[in-house]
């Protein structure tokens, strides 16, 4: 496990500099006996997402790949939304104001099912890769040369405040010419 989070926050490194170095840091140390004392009733997750966009409710989850000697597995945890609100950015030295929407999450009841099988599977001691994702689709994607920007926030137990998983980055839609 300590592996699979090593290796994501390396891709997510080297692909953009939008993870804060306090989520890297929290989650260095984190491993199978961390995650399997998870409640996964306590997890939310909270996205942002520029205005004008929308996420695509139905199409947004948390997942799980496992690949073990018993095979490639993957974990879907379907997302209920809590709240949909917006909001306004405060404007910084080098930003300024910005309108967003706020989604927060929780696990649905098939999600916490899944993530109760996958904890089970760690008391096994099995060998296993972990490949954790977060999906989300909008309705409408920007206009080329327009830009879609996400924050994808994680909170782990009722105990402990939203973590920073992505911040603020900036989704610049590619269309091809036509």
């Amino acid at each position: 496990m300590r592996r699979a989070v090593c290796a994501l926050m390396l891709i997510f490194t080297s692909g953009c500099a939008n993870i804060p170095i306090a989520t890297m840091l929290k989650f260095s140390g984190f491993d199978e006996n961390d995650f399997a004392q998870l409640d996964a009733s306590q997890i939310r997750t909270k996205l942002e997402v520029s205005t004008p966009y929308m996420l695509n409710l139905e199409d947004t989850r948390l997942a799980l790949s496992t690949d073990s000697i018993e095979g490639l597995r993957k974990y879907d945890f379907p997302l209920e939304l809590l709240s949909e609100e917006a909001r306004m950015s405060e404007a910084g030295f080098f930003s300024s104001e910005r309108s967003y929407t706020e989604y927060t999450f929780k696990i649905s009841d098939e999600g916490i099912d899944n993530f109760r099988v996958i904890q089970d599977t760690l008391k096994k001691k099995v060998e296993t890769e972990y490949s954790f994702s977060v999906s989300a689709a909008i309705h409408e994607p920007p206009d080329k040369g327009k830009a879609l920007i996400l924050s994808i926030h994680l909170e782990l137990n009722d105990s402990e405040e939203f973590v920073t998983l992505i911040d603020e980055y900036n989704l610049e839609y590619l269309a091809d010419d036509e």
